[in-house]
């Protein structure tokens, strides 16, 4: 008798919040690189985050001695995320 109620309960509560227990579809996240010349040597590219915001990231460009060997991976989290945090001094950005 416990067990009829509790499936009862269960499929009454799954019948009520469908869209909360599906499981979030996993798709693979889009990277757009912004072919500006910036005046540093990285590359900015731009992602949509989960909530529909643009998440700008910056990667380093090798140096042509460089090009085609592994390289270590180094992540620098910079700044508050609301601004950039490249400013340009005179003709010159640091």
């Amino acid at each position: 008798m416990r067990r009829c109620f509790a499936l009862a309960l269960l499929s009454s509560a799954l019948a009520l919040a469908p869209a909360a227990l599906a499981a979030p579809r996993a798709t693979a996240p889009v990277a757009t690189r912004d072919t500006t010349r910036l005046g540093v040597p990285f590359q900015r590219w731009t992602t949509p985050d989960r909530f529909g915001r643009t998440i700008t990231f910056y990667l380093s460009v090798p140096r042509d001695s460089l090009v085609g060997r592994a390289l270590p991976l180094v992540l620098v989290i910079d700044g508050s995320g609301s601004q950039s945090v490249w400013t340009r001094v005179g003709a010159r950005a640091c």
